[in-house]
């Protein structure tokens, strides 16, 4: 077998997966590049969309603006591009000189026609595309019957599911300790991109917006959630006048924590608690079980 291709510059475009930890495409990227950059396209079709709303939005935009300071403290920038999505990226990777563009893949309908659409605007030009598995931790295809056929209901899937991880865990990505010394530096990158624009600059009204949606208030959440409330949360995530959620909706939607890595944490924290502190734990695993499942029911059906 040949050798992997090894890239002098790659483009790792964003979506819902606005980190620097345990990101797939990132960690791949990073891996076979000599210089990595990072894009987020802001659709504004899908912004003028009844259904997307003010607090979706004000999350989205808080965690690239957190993104994009700590990118910067690393001397690198966030390209943010506004547009059509397959001129844009197809635009920004020509102009850096990329050689591939790499991404994690999102099922819902829309996003894959996107995607695919995106992908031959790139090979038609010669850049080199790799999609990857990060939104969930299992793909649509993993968890299937024994004849190959997806599951319709959700307890046979669950039983898979703790099977196949108990065979082969997904590890957290060490995506964080591979982009030291690949980002592209942010004078190859200043003259792309736009400024973040506010909610209202967007059509959407201000709202009181207490939760700072980014990487590190999310893996700060995360931890005081599995040290002080989730040995409760069976009873407690049931009474609307306890904060006895995880918190972590937002997180998980604009991808300011990865997926395997509150799997993994939250099976580390099960070995360390019995009775009814391990069954709150199993809930919440559970939980993020059925996660996966919704999504493969999205992608499948």
């Amino acid at each position: 077998m040949s050798a992997a291709r090894r890239y002098a510059v790659s483009l790792v475009w964003l979506r819902r997966d606005l980190r620097l930890r345990d990101s797939v495409a990132l960690h791949a990227a990073c891996r076979r590049s000599d210089r990595v950059a990072l894009a987020f396209v802001l659709d504004r079709a899908l912004l003028s969309q009844t259904r997307i709303g003010a607090p979706i939005v004000h999350a989205f935009l808080c965690a690239l603006t957190q993104l994009r300071e700590e990118l910067r403290r690393l001397g690198s920038d966030l390209v943010v591009l506004h547009g059509d999505f397959q001129g844009d990226i197809v635009a920004l990777a020509s102009r850096i000189g990329a050689d591939a563009v790499f991404f994690n893949d999102d099922y819902e309908p829309a996003a894959v026609r996107r995607d695919d659409a995106v992908a031959a605007g790139l090979a038609a030009v010669g850049i080199a595309v790799h999609r990857s598995t990060d939104h969930v931790y299992f793909g649509a295809d993993e968890i299937v019957r024994s004849n190959g056929n997806p599951y319709r209901i959700f307890t046979p899937y669950k039983r898979c599911w703790l099977e196949r991880r108990a065979l082969t865990p997904r590890a957290i990505v060490p995506s964080y300790a591979a982009v030291k010394g690949r980002l592209l530096d942010k004078a190859s990158l200043r003259s792309w991109g736009a400024a973040i624009p506010r909610a209202s600059a967007l059509g959407f009204s201000s709202i009181s917006f207490d939760v700072q949606v980014s990487e590190c208030a999310a893996h700060r959440r995360l931890t005081q959630f599995l040290e002080q409330r989730v040995s409760r949360y069976r009873i407690d995530r049931n009474v609307p006048a306890l904060a006895g959620t995880s918190q972590l909706s937002a997180d998980l939607r604009a991808g300011t924590l990865g997926i395997r890595t509150c799997v993994e944490r939250a099976f580390e924290c099960r070995r360390r608690l019995t009775g009814e502190a391990r069954a709150g734990v199993d809930v919440w695993i559970s939980e993020l079980i059925w996660r996966d499942f919704y999504q493969m029911i999205y992608k499948r059906f």
